[in-house]
This record gives C-alpha cells, structure tokens and sequence, in this order.
C-alpha cells in the first residue's frame, strides 16, 4: 500500500517525452538560451552534453529531464518557486555521509521503497547503497529528492491544479 506522502508526489519525476525541437524551444526561453546555461543549471559537466542531447544522441534520464521541465516551467504537474528573495543554487550536492542521507528520508517518513518509487529508481536497494555510502546519488537525483520532501533550503515544488475538491478554510 503507497503512503499518503509517496502518492502526494506522484508524478514529480517524469520521462523524456522525445520532442526534442519543443526542448530546444524551451532552452532557449531559458535564461539567455546559451547551451551553458542550461547545462550548468541542470548540473551537467559541460555543454557539449546539450548540443548531443538535442541531436538525438542520448536521451536525458527521467529525474535531469524533471529538473528541466521545473526551471522551465513546463512540469504538467508542478511548479517550482523560491522559498525566499534571496536564494541559493537550485542544485545541492549530497551529504557525504550515508547517515546523514537516511536521517533526511527517516525525516521524511518515507521507507526506502517508497523513495525508490517516488524517484523512480529501480528498487529500494538503489537507496540503501546511498545510504551505506556503496554509491553517491547525482546532483540530480539528491535536488529532486530535497524538493519532492520539502526539505530544499531554496526552493519548493506544488501541484499545479488545485483539485475540485479543494476547499478552503473559511476564518471569521
């Protein structure tokens, strides 16, 4: 049975749709549309990566291409805001401890298995290997994380559409 918390965010990360011209339209809105700058935002080691991307030579994986979709603003689920005026990098590299990783899902309330889904990793085992330090997560996949738990210092996510059953609390 899923948790109220791993269905909350359903649907966060998201697969490459394959419609790399709508990409490249999207990048190009995107700050000064350098190449350079989307690579650098999205964490990447250089912007070769984008010019290989956008030709078809790779796709990018579902939680990098998430990451874009919120800068972009063209997430169909959510959206990405500041936490605050003056704000911090939208990427944050992972504690090195494998200790410190699992008190930030333990303070999460989620198992191993529920973060797997969320993130959608391939199995719970994925998460015990950052957390006994077998395996580092990418600056993609701890920025995902951070945001999908609420614990970004910078940034948040929320959904787009406000459910029709959504009712707001009246105060007299």
């Amino acid at each position: 049975m899923k948790s109220k918390q791993t269905t909350q965010w359903h649907g966060v990360v998201i697969p490459f749709d394959h419609d790399r011209e709508k990409f490249t339209k999207l990048r190009l809105k995107f700050s000064s549309g350098s190449q350079q700058n989307m690579s650098d935002a999205l964490g990447l080691n250089n912007q070769n990566l984008i010019s290989r991307f956008e030709s078809g030579e790779f796709d990018l994986d579902p939680r990098t291409f998430s990451l874009f979709s919120l800068i972009t603003d063209s997430h169909p689920k959510y959206l990405l805001t500041q936490r605050q005026k003056n704000y911090g990098s939208l990427l944050i590299e992972a504690p090195a401890s494998g200790k410190e990783r699992r008190e930030y899902r333990v303070k999460a309330k989620l198992t191993g298995q529920e973060m797997a889904d969320i993130m959608q990793l391939t199995s719970k085992t994925t998460i015990s290997a950052y957390e006994h330090e077998k395996k580092n997560p990418s600056i993609q996949n701890w920025t995902i994380f951070l945001l999908v738990t609420n614990q970004h210092p910078y940034y948040k996510i929320s959904p787009k559409f406000v459910p029709a059953t959504y009712k707001p609390m009246v105060y007299k």
